[in-house]
């Protein structure tokens, strides 16, 4: 008998936190929402109802349980901030996860935008990329009443869009197979990585 993969869907949000240098800044997570394929619903937490730590620890036991994870930029962007929070939180970091990125494991090409609102656009994906605009997201982002379902909106939007956009993808024979991701060093070097 086989087992099915659980594969999850997920996506982070966040404000800046603090100016480090330039326009280099720390991030707190305010929204992650996350769906298993097969299952009905996608579920969220915001800052709203939580601090940042325990939607990263929430998120992250999700992860854990996943054979699979996928995203758009995950391993360049939601993977990393989740484990930063993790870190802010105290906790232990997130263990070695398969991750297949929409945009990281697109076959190469040259001259297109490989945002995800432009990537669904140009490949046919019905689900919308959710607007918000500068004033609902600082409203959002400061808690004030009545934004709180803006930013759900968003964040469950964007991992409706990337299941549609994934599985497009992979009709049409443009994204490679998935990678480990390990949260290990990359190597950096450079002014923020001292």
């Amino acid at each position: 008998m086989t087992r099915r993969l659980r594969l999850l869907a997920f996506d982070v949000e966040c404000l800046p936190g603090h100016w480090i240098g330039g326009d280099y800044v720390s991030k707190i997570i305010t929204a992650a929402a996350w769906k298993w394929l097969g299952e009905a619903g996608v579920q969220a937490t915001t800052h709203y109802q939580e601090p940042a730590e325990a939607i990263a620890t929430r998120l992250a036991v999700e992860i854990m349980q996943a054979d699979m994870v996928f995203g758009h930029y995950i391993r360049g962007f939601d993977l990393p901030l989740v484990n930063g929070n993790l870190l802010r939180g105290g906790s232990s970091p997130l263990q070695p996860v398969l991750a297949q990125d929409t945009k990281l494991d697109l076959i190469k090409t040259h001259g297109r935008s490989l945002s995800q609102r432009n990537l669904a656009d140009m490949i046919g994906v019905e689900d919308p990329k959710i607007d918000v605009t500068l004033y609902e997201w600082e409203a959002f982002n400061t808690r004030v009443p009545g934004f709180e379902e803006k930013g759900i909106i968003r964040v469950t939007g964007d991992v409706a869009q990337n299941i549609a956009m994934r599985a497009r993808l992979i009709e049409l024979g443009w994204l490679g197979p998935p990678g480990v991701w390990d949260g290990q060093p990359s190597g950096g070097s450079g002014r923020y990585h001292a």
